[in-house]
């Protein structure tokens, strides 16, 4: 129970109102032997139902971890942008929407296509980009 004095279903997870998505293919299963299928066949598609939601959490669970984490100034290196003001050599400069603070040792002038190559700390050191250059 919790405050309120109302009963929370903890083996469920979380108890928010849309979240609780843990075991519906059994819960399906379930349902299905009780009220559709034949008496005989209770059995297997609870035992089915069981093993399809098995599969279910094992893909899920593998898919959601075959990446690493895409965040942090780390995953703007080689990103390309745009000098929002001259950068000889501190300027800013608008990379994937947001303006960041940078530094070019070659100088940019605002408005030319730059590359970052680094960074020190909150400021992205970037370099001009040839014309056409992807």
């Amino acid at each position: 129970m919790d405050t309120a004095g109302t009963f929370r279903a903890s083996w469920c997870g979380s108890t928010s109102a849309g979240t609780d998505r843990r075991f519906v293919i059994l819960l399906t299963g379930v349902l299905l032997a009780v009220f559709v299928v034949p008496d005989a066949w209770d059995v297997p598609v609870v035992i089915g139902f069981g093993i399809l939601e098995v599969i279910e959490t094992v893909v899920t669970w593998r898919l959601s971890r075959r990446g690493a984490p895409k965040v942090g100034a780390e995953t703007l290196i080689g990103a390309l942008g745009m000098a929002v003001t001259d950068c000889r050599p501190l300027g800013t400069v608008r990379i994937r929407g947001e303006v960041w603070q940078a530094r070019s040792d070659p100088g940019v002038a605002a408005g030319e296509p730059v590359r970052v190559h680094g960074r020190e700390r909150l400021t992205l050191l970037v370099e001009p980009v040839a014309p056409g250059a992807t």
